[in-house]
């Protein structure tokens, strides 16, 4: 068997269920089904039922569209439509900079912050006693 032939099928063997399940995903719907080999007549039966089924699904179904755009790597929730000479989509977009670096507060803003944090501290400490 070329792994062609086995292209959107697989072998499913857990506890006594054995069988074929073939899915496709097309436009957001999922296509899924399972042929179990006990009642379909064996594993060879039940494989040439599986992609007789994904065949007859793969002619009805619309083609997969290519990917036209991919997430910015700097994490900005942009999409990506630019592509490289070499025909592969960038991975930033092009003239915008990377994600600005995470900065911790500023000293005073620190300070500030310590000051609530140490009385409820000392609060509790007197309330064990």
């Amino acid at each position: 068997m070329t792994s062609r032939k086995l292209h959107n099928i697989t072998r499913f063997d857990y506890g006594r269920t054995r069988g074929w399940w073939v899915r496709i995903r097309r436009r957001g719907k999922r296509y899924a089904a399972f042929f179990s080999d006990a009642p379909n007549g064996g594993t060879r039966a039940a494989l040439d039922l599986a992609v007789h089924q994904r065949d007859k699904w793969l002619d009805k179904l619309p083609e997969l569209q290519p990917k036209t755009s991919r997430p910015c790597a700097c994490g900005c929730g942009r999409r990506v439509k630019h592509r490289h000479p070499s025909g592969r989509l960038a991975r930033f977009i092009p003239g915008h900079r990377a994600a600005p670096a995470k900065r911790s507060r500023p000293a005073a803003s620190r300070a500030k912050a310590k000051k609530p944090a140490a009385r409820a501290r000392k609060k509790s400490r007197r309330a064990r006693r």
